[in-house]
């Protein structure tokens, strides 16, 4: 098997031992049933949809940009889930503990291959299989209630002070985690340029391009407490319809740092209402979701 970047990954046994310094690996253990046996205590692992509370209980690995390779191999694991940056700067050291698979990619498709790499990994690949069919029985469900509903424009955004300093904001594109779904049930017109490097699923917009679309509805990620109702000051802002009208949700920040069938079915469970008030929440749950803790989007943040 080939990880992200093209090593091979062979094991002579399936993992049992994992060491996770993905929170895109942690959302496929937790559909696997696996927990890591070290790991970082990212945002996504102490939520109760993850793992909550056991996640403390974790030995620490160091941070996601400087692994700590001691902790990593005091744990001696068969097996290492990293993101392709920064860990394939540290793959040398990181392969002479344990085969080492780097991830990389967003978007459904690559969630849905990431799963099933991991799960034949470590032989779990009939909780992969099941995990990915109440995904798509989950979406074929939203299908059938919004076949006949007119799509609403939809934006997916951050605020960070640079974003606000420099007038370009990160916007989620139809390749990205929540956008390669979102595509689908709503008019989501924002493509990632052909040229364009950097994040994967980004692309950065200014307020004059964004208003130039002129979205309905507007989720955003605030990095900082206050950089939001900064914004409000902001007249641009002011004058976008999903602004005027209540229709901007300020979304959980750990929604950013993952890429995985279990943090999808949670996002779309819990914004799809939002743009579509009209469906019936408590009938869009997938059958295997009932551990996933519903948690409702504040009302429109805008005042």
């Amino acid at each position: 098997m080939a990880d992200s970047t093209a090593a091979i990954i062979r094991l002579k046994r399936p993992a049992t031992r994992i060491v996770c310094l993905s929170a895109s690996g942690l959302d496929a253990l937790v559909e696997l049933g696996l927990e890591p046996v070290g790991g970082l205590r990212s945002e996504v692992a102490i939520q109760p949809e993850f793992y909550g509370e056991r996640s403390q209980q974790w030995p620490l690995v160091g941070a996601w940009l400087l692994p700590n390779f001691q902790a990593i191999r005091r744990l001696q694991p068969d097996l290492i889930l990293g993101w392709q940056f920064p860990h394939r700067f540290y793959r040398r050291w990181l392969a002479d503990i344990a085969p080492t698979y780097l991830m990389r990619g967003s978007g459904y498709e690559e969630a849905v291959l990431r799963l099933l790499d991991i799960a034949s990994l470590t032989q779990r690949t009939s909780q992969a299989e099941a995990a990915i069919a109440a995904l798509e029985q989950q979406l074929a469900q939203y299908r059938r209630q919004l076949q006949q509903e007119p799509r609403k424009t939809v934006l997916v955004m951050g605020v960070s002070r640079l974003s606000g300093w420099s007038d370009r904001y990160p916007v989620e594109t139809q390749t990205g985690t929540l956008g390669s779904l979102l595509q689908e049930f709503t008019h989501f017109p924002w493509a990632k340029p052909q040229a364009h490097r950097g994040e994967p699923g980004l692309t950065y917009l200014s307020l004059q391009q964004i208003a130039e679309v002129d979205p309905e509805i507007i989720f955003v990620q605030s990095y900082g407490d206050t950089l939001l109702q900064k914004l409000t000051q902001n007249p641009r802002w002011r004058s976008l319809q999903a602004v005027q009208n209540q229709q901007v949700y300020e979304i959980p920040q750990f929604w950013h740092w993952g890429n995985g069938t279990r943090l999808l079915r949670l996002m779309l469970q819990r914004v799809l209402p939002r743009i579509y008030p009209q469906m019936d929440a408590a009938k869009t749950a997938a059958p295997t979701a009932s551990s996933l803790q519903q948690q409702e989007l504040p009302d429109g943040v805008v005042d």
